[in-house]
């Protein structure tokens, strides 16, 4: 009834529901609880990710880009920066680590162990800034990396490249190896440096990834691409 009392509502069992019945508020757990069942999620719930990681190298990186590089190198792969925003990686994990200006310079791999990020670290730590660029070159090397890895259906993989966007070559070649891999591979964007987004957005959108700005928060970047894995 208009401007009435409003009418109780009727108990109903089937859905559990009775207005009459006192409802007791429900304590939340304790801080430092939530936080060891998000670790415990982290490190020993999760499937393990198969991450293949590209770095730009290149002369358009050098200087701030490189800079800011070396600083992603050493929080992803230090145990207790990255676990303080739940991106560790764990001795399940295994991660590529291609540097690459032209061509992929090298190519480096380790589990998710602490020794491995260690020497993963070192190894991007000694990279210089130089030469030309070609980031559809590595995530090639990167693809058949994945593809090749044994035991390829118990992890989630990914490709990140980490460059500020400006690349020669062309992705045709790439995305015709993606699509016959027998696997989809997101291959997502870091920007750094002065960073040019329109050739990493295309490469996201046509692998159903995304791209990040690396010089913002870094965290959140790396958060949301290792959530999809």
């Amino acid at each position: 009834p208009l401007g009435g009392a409003a009418i109780q509502a009727a108990a109903e069992p089937d859905w559990n529901f009775d207005p009459g019945r006192l409802v007791t508020s429900i304590r939340m757990p304790e801080p430092a609880v939530i936080r060891t069942a998000l670790n415990l999620y982290q490190e020993a719930l999760r499937k393990p990710s198969l991450t293949a990681l590209c770095f730009d190298f290149s002369g358009s990186m050098e200087d701030q880009g490189e800079k800011q590089l070396q600083v992603a190198a050493q929080f992803l792969f230090t145990p207790e920066k990255a676990s303080e925003v739940l991106v560790q990686w764990t001795p399940s994990d295994h991660i590529f680590v291609l540097p690459f200006d032209s061509v992929v310079r090298d190519t480096f791999e380790a589990g998710g162990d602490a020794a491995g990020q260690s020497q993963l670290l070192s190894d991007v730590a000694v990279q210089r800034a130089g030469g030309g660029t070609d980031m559809y070159a590595c995530a090639q090397q990167a693809l058949q990396r994945i593809t090749a890895t044994p035991n390829l259906s118990k992890y989630l993989p990914a490709i990140v490249i980490m460059t500020d966007g400006r690349t020669d070559g062309s992705p045709a070649m790439f995305l015709a190896q993606w699509r016959q891999a027998p696997v989809r591979v997101p291959v997502f964007g870091i920007t750094f440096g002065d960073a040019d987004k329109s050739q990493l957005d295309s490469l996201a959108k046509a692998t159903s990834a995304r791209v990040f700005d690396g010089s913002g928060d870094l965290a959140s970047a790396f958060r949301a691409a290792r959530g999809y894995n």
